[in-house]
């Protein structure tokens, strides 16, 4: 892919003007000029050196909501771009199309005609369209919008003919052909880009726009048209519209089904399952209206206020039998053949108006006077609509709209099948080719793949870029649903606990430091030497970036932020804020650095944690083997707040002196343990005692809660606000507790619960739900601190139920939401309609949310106490359900965990060079 990246340098000749109203010529009046002719701008091309093949481009951006949409016009011989704002029939047309909310665009030949005869390969007029398009596209409408238009065919006459050659090269959703039936030939060609992407061109409408107009216009690449000699690198056949005549004394109803019959017979290999759809090809059979005095009134503007006019030309139409030598015939003579005629008929044969009055005569010596000076709008109104022959056609135009419209819904839902019925695919940037080069070689143990602070809970960055360098899941990145970012960024700022004793504003010096020199020049690259950030319409939102770090992206400055708001963040945390008050304060700030994290774009992941490589025996005495009930071991001193649950669980320190008896079970109520302790006994701590407490630091998440899950222990979490990992796809409830932090002082009734006997039966069963969902929080990952041998993941049959099998399929539900509208802004009316309507349509894959947010819920907690205040006095005393023992507290026997733990410790000690834990 490296040829890629290679940029082409594009010189382009270009005239810009705008439309000056005072040039339009001087029949049309001031209302219609001022009515017809606003907005409209004007830009010539001239790419090619040779003058036949410069190009007119007349424009109308009239874009009213949401939507992007522009059709291109494509007229007859001899028309001019003018002529569709000149010309009543034009002029309908426009109306028709301004009123479904397209932006127009007339492109005409400096010849006023096209090459519609010659093939796509040895067509000049296909081959500058094409690149002067790419210029306007991105000098005018992406200089508007920031982003490209859904991109639409309207032709006429030689205009169809030509279309059926330019929507092989272009984005074409669909096109509607009138006179011509299309070229044949071109339209009957299979292309030979790969399947994949030819699906991709025909189902995802943006990404098709974006490989013409933004990564064929910079890149310099095989796939694109005109940059090498492979042909045949054609976008599909898009789906057609074919309107044919009754009155066309060209063409008859075979020539357009004959040609139908030709796609159809092809349509899978031309284009795919949208092509494949029996609406995709439609012909519509036209009869044109009736040309009375009436209709001439209406629709000819020059005759709005001349009956006499319009009676007289449908006398002309009609034919007079009135000829002195032909009284007995049935020949009519009729004066009006889409071409320049004799209107002095009735000169020629003054016994006709011999019994005119001088009134009559005046009136058509203007009438004669009229068609001369207005033949060419004449000749459009009644050749066109009238005649079918040769001309623009206003007929049924609202109706091939609505199929327009109806193809779009189509595609909508062919998109979403191909999605569905395939895996997701993930394409991860070279780190290498990212980093800046100062920083390749510098502080190597910085890197996550060696960094070893607070148990390697920074490593799953470097897991995710491992796995992604032997998964083989996507290789062609012009298919990719997402692009993964590399980077270290955590793992050099917290590089040997550096920043411990900074103070808050040299800690903010030290990240802005590593933010600035290393991680925005990552950015930068991907921004500007890649061409796949701007892929979709808003920047970057096709894009993953790990932040495994407690403050997510919250680390970086505001600028940086905002560059990186459409980004999707793996982090290990989520804060639902959202659920709070809007003058609610901020519940997690430390040195002075919030938390983002939007919940439902963002995904929460597990940490890395050395614990899930160890077995934990699961049969019938585990229960027995417990001997606490409640352990913690940590900082108290790791929150700011007086209140945080660390703060609040010092009270606990002084241990109770009695044994608590359960269902003929005795327990050590609880052991609270400030500061740290070895490994081993740490370790052998969680084994033994039935509940780990998981309470908050410096921000809601803990790795103790999948330390617990994967030593045999139960989560009980103290964390407000919090957002678990995959909580839409996992039953939280079901195999841990979790407790608000006001309530921490009845934390002995709340572990127990209401009623003490069933509790062995409730632990047992939390315990085997556990072990349903035990791997969806390992990353089954074996690091070789040696580096003797790869890193890799094991056990290789486990992987398809591991953390990325839960990315993937929070990814999937993204992708979706994403699809319907939902943003970064997750409390926009489009993102909060996109999550409802994804987990009503898709709820296989993006399943609603029945229970309440596990984020202010403190779960399996009796009424009576769902709004109890405790006083912060003293420590509330165990309910009288648990039967206190009189004896003194006797030391734990872990004779009986050690023997479970045994030679997994010891690998496990091999793992760990640090003996601490925070």
């Amino acid at each position: 892919m490296s040829n890629i990246l290679e940029a082409s340098n594009q010189s382009h000749s270009l005239i810009h003007t705008k439309v000056d109203v005072q040039t339009i010529p001087t029949i049309l009046e001031a209302s219609n000029q001022s009515h017809w002719l606003i907005h409209t701008q004007v830009k010539y091309y001239t790419l090619s050196p040779n003058s036949s093949y410069h190009y007119e481009f007349r424009y109308q951006l009239l874009k009213k909501d949401s939507s992007h949409r522009l059709i291109l016009l494509l007229g007859g011989h001899k028309r001019k771009c003018i002529d569709w704002w000149t010309f009543s029939v034009g002029r309908r047309i426009l109306s028709a199309i301004r009123s479904s909310n397209y932006s127009i665009l007339s492109v005409c030949s400096a010849r006023s005609t096209f090459d519609h005869n010659i093939p796509i390969e040895e067509n000049q007029d296909v081959k500058w369209i094409y690149k002067s398009l790419q210029v306007w596209m991105n000098d005018v409408y992406y200089a508007k919008y920031e982003q490209y238009p859904l991109l639409y065919l309207y032709g006429v006459s030689r205009g169809s003919h030509f279309a059926g050659l330019l929507c092989r090269v272009l984005p074409v959703r669909a096109q509607i052909l009138y006179i011509y039936p299309g070229y044949f030939e071109g339209m009957t060609i299979r292309s030979v880009l790969d399947r994949d992407l030819q699906t991709r061109l025909i189902v995802d409408s943006t990404f098709s726009s974006w490989f013409h107009f933004k990564f064929c216009y910079t890149m310099t690449f095989d796939l694109c048209l005109f940059q090498s000699n492979k042909i045949s690198n054609f976008s599909p056949v898009p789906p057609t519209y074919f309107v044919h005549v009754v009155n066309d004394k060209k063409l008859n109803e075979s020539d357009y089904t004959r040609l139908i019959a030709a796609i159809k017979d092809d349509s899978y290999e031309l284009g795919g399952l949208v092509l494949n759809d029996t609406e995709s090809l439609k012909l519509h059979i036209s009869f044109p209206p009736n040309a009375t005095p009436s209709y001439m009134q209406e629709h000819f503007y020059q005759w709005r206020h001349k009956l006499h006019a319009s009676e007289l030309l449908y006398e002309h139409l009609s034919g007079f039998p009135k000829l002195p030598e032909q009284q007995n015939s049935e020949y009519k003579f009729q004066t009006f053949w889409c071409h320049r005629g004799d209107f002095t008929f009735f000169e020629r044969y003054p016994s006709i108006m011999q019994t005119w009055n001088e009134k009559q005569q005046e009136e058509y010596r203007e009438y004669s006077n009229d068609i001369k000076t207005f033949h060419e709008q004449l000749t459009e109104e009644f050749c066109g609509d009238l005649r079918g022959q040769h001309a623009m056609l206003s007929l049924d135009i609202e109706g091939a709209l609505f199929w327009v419209s109806e193809i779009d819904s189509l595609r909508h839902r062919v998109k979403m099948q191909n999605f569905l019925s395939r895996p997701l695919r993930i394409w991860m940037y070279n780190k290498e080719s990212l980093v800046p080069e100062r920083y390749r070689n510098h502080h190597i143990k910085a890197n996550c793949s060696h960094n070893l602070y607070g148990n390697e809970m920074y490593s799953s960055e470097h897991i995710i870029q491992v796995y992604f360098n032997q998964s083989s899941y996507v290789g062609n990145p012009l298919l990719a649903d997402y692009f993964l970012i590399p980077h270290d960024l955590y793992c050099f700022i917290f590089f040997h606990q550096l920043f411990v004793n900074f103070t808050d504003e040299q800690f903010k010096a030290h990240v802005s430091h590593y933010s600035n020199h290393y991680f925005e020049p990552i950015i930068d690259r991907i921004r500007y030497e890649f061409p796949y950030w701007t892929m979709t319409d808003k920047p970057g939102s096709n894009h993953l970036i790990a932040f495994v770090g407690g403050r997510n992206m919250g680390v970086l400055d505001n600028r940086l932020q905002d560059l990186l708001k459409n980004v999707i963040q793996l982090g290990p945390t989520g804060v639902r804020q959202d659920l709070l008050s809007q003058n609610a304060p901020e519940l997690y700030l430390h040195r002075n650095l919030s938390i983002v994290y939007r919940h439902g774009y963002d995904i929460v992941a597990p940490p890395f944690t050395p614990t899930e490589i160890i077995e934990i025996n699961t049969s019938n005495d585990w229960y027995q083997m417990k001997k606490r009930l409640l352990y913690f071991a940590g900082i108290f001193n790791h929150s700011l707040s007086s209140k945080s649950a660390r703060r609040l669980l010092f009270a606990f320190t002084k241990n109770l002196s009695s044994l608590i008896r359960i269902e003929k079970k005795e327990f050590h109520p609880i052991t609270v343990v400030d500061g740290h302790v070895p490994m081993q006994e740490y370790l052998e701590s969680i084994v033994s005692s039935v509940f780990l407490l998981c309470p908050e630091g410096y921000s809601p998440w803990t790795p103790r809660i999948y330390e617990a899950i994967n030593l045999g222990s139960i989560p009980l979490i103290l964390s407000d606000g919090i957002v678990l990992p995959f909580e839409r796809f996992i039953p939280w409830r079901s195999f841990s507790l979790k407790l608000n932090v006001s309530n921490v002082y009845n934390i002995l009734d709340f572990a127990i619960g209401n009623s003490s006997s069933n509790f062995e039966e409730r632990i047992k069963r939390k315990k085997r739900n556990a072990q349903r969902y035990m791997n969806a929080f390992r990353w089954l990952f074996k690091n070789d601190r040696n580096k003797k041998k790869p890193d890799r993941f094991i056990p290789e049959e486990d992987v398809k139920t591991n953390v990325f099998h839960y990315i993937y399929r929070e990814l999937k539900c993204r992708y979706i939401e994403q699809f319907l509208g939902a943003s970064w802004d997750i409390f926009s009316s489009a993102s909060i309609n996109a999550r409802q309507q994804a987990c009503v349509t898709y709820s296989h894959i993006c399943p609603c949310t029945i229970e309440q947010p596990i984020a202010f819920d403190q779960y399996n907690y009796g009424k009576q106490h769902s709004h109890k205040q405790s006083s912060t006095s003293s420590v509330k005393a165990p309910s009288t359900k648990a039967v206190l023992n009189t004896k003194k507290l006797k030391p734990i026997d872990l004779n009986s965990t050690i023997v479970v733990l045994g030679k997994l410790v010891k690998k496990l000690n091999k793992l760990l060079e640090a003996k601490t834990t925070i």
